[in-house]
């Protein structure tokens, strides 16, 4: 297991996140290369944490969290197939309570779930024992006047140029 905050860890993520996407066909749309252009513009206290697990010298599985006040926050997670016939995530999830209780967390984020549309991943997340808590949100507020305007469609023309660059649209 290799743990840092680097740019090569967030590039070996990538490239096992790319994997998984195209294995199980889906998008999202905060990617590891978000997740990356934040890091670099983050104080070293607050950048997100890599896990890799390493099978012959190679990653087969792959976390990225975010620890903020007393919480752990599972952002991103990957693996490819030799990660999945080895369980490398279970490993990889118990280093990490491991290091989130040593740091003195309280609380271990694991993100959404959805027994439906993502079965394998609610099992997973179910295995390990936590507590189901539905939260409201997100939530945004507009700015008033003209900034309202501009806002919605500064918007609209992210979302449109994201799917002209990513041939989704």
């Amino acid at each position: 297991i290799v743990v840092g905050q680097g740019r090569e860890l967030f590039e070996s993520f990538r490239l096992l996140y790319t994997g998984l996407t195209a294995r199980k066909q889906f998008r999202a749309d905060l990617t590891p290369d978000f997740y990356a252009r934040v890091q670099d513009r983050l104080n070293e206290p607050d950048r997100f944490i890599i896990f890799l697990a390493l099978a012959g010298g190679r990653p087969v599985a792959g976390y990225v969290v975010s620890a903020l006040g007393d919480t752990w926050i599972l952002l991103l997670g990957a693996g490819n197939d030799q990660g999945l016939t080895t369980r490398a995530s279970y490993r990889l999830q118990w280093e990490m309570i491991r290091q989130a209780r040593d740091r003195g967390f309280r609380w271990y984020d694991l993100g959404g779930i959805d027994a439906e549309a993502n079965p394998g991943v609610y099992r997973f997340k179910k295995g390990l024992g936590g507590r189901d808590v539905t939260a409201p949100g997100p939530f945004e507020r507009l700015p008033d006047g003209i900034r309202r305007y501009m806002s919605v469609g500064g918007e609209r023309l992210y979302r449109f140029v994201q799917r002209v660059r990513t041939g989704c649209g």
